[in-house]
Parts: C-alpha cells; structure tokens; sequence
C-alpha cells in the first residue's frame, strides 16, 4: 500500500512538473484599450450573472456527489447480508445523502434569490 501511494505521488509530481505554460500570444498593455479589446473571450456579461453561473455549476456537481453518497449508501444495505450494523450503517449513509440534497436545494434556491434580488435592486433586470 506504502509503495502504491509512493509511485502515485511521483506520478503525480513529474506531471506537475512537466506541465510547461505556453506564452504564444502577448496582449497590448495600451491604456487606451478596454478590457474586451484585450481580452476577447472574455464577453460583458453581468458579474452577478457570472455568480449565479458558478453557483449553480458547483451546486451539480455537489449534487452528483449526493447521488453517489445516496447510491453508496443502497449499495452497503444490499451487500450487508443480514448484518444489522451494517444495514444500519447503510440507511445512516442514505439519510445523510438525504439531508444533504435538501441542503443543496436549499442553498440554491437561496443563491437564486439573492442574486436575483439583487438584479432587481441595481436595475439590471
């Protein structure tokens, strides 16, 4: 097991170390240009809006972890053969699955209402 570990922390050490940044492209550092001249992939979207985006990316992706924790948990239930710890152990691991997902819920629909809120406010909508 020491040994596995120790191969993958070198693995991932000469990969890290391998990774060189490429500097093909320059940008003008004019002070008469503006942002969107300098860097054009960047678009004018409302920072509020570009929030609102990384909330709820983040918010599927802690979502997909719950469904594999709630899945986990049905999985240590079947395999738990009659075992009442186990079983236990098992319905204690959907629960939290449970739980958490209407934590998930809950703070996005909280972010949402914020930010639109927000949007409101200041006149963006």
């Amino acid at each position: 097991m020491k040994k596995n570990l120790i191969i993958f922390a070198v693995c991932c050490l000469a990969l890290l170390t391998l990774a060189t940044p490429v500097l093909a492209q320059t940008y003008d550092t004019d002070q008469t240009q503006t942002i969107n001249e300098m860097f054009p992939g960047l678009g004018n979207r409302d920072i509020r809006v570009v929030i609102l985006s990384l909330v709820q990316v983040a918010l599927s992706f802690v979502g997909v972890i719950l469904l594999l924790v709630i899945l986990w948990g049905g999985f240590q239930v079947l395999i738990s053969l009659g075992d009442d710890e186990k079983k236990a152990k098992g319905f204690r691991t959907i629960v939290s699955g449970i739980v958490g997902t209407v934590i998930i819920l809950g703070s996005y629909s909280i972010a949402s209402f914020v930010i639109n809120q927000l949007m409101v406010a200041t006149g963006a909508v």
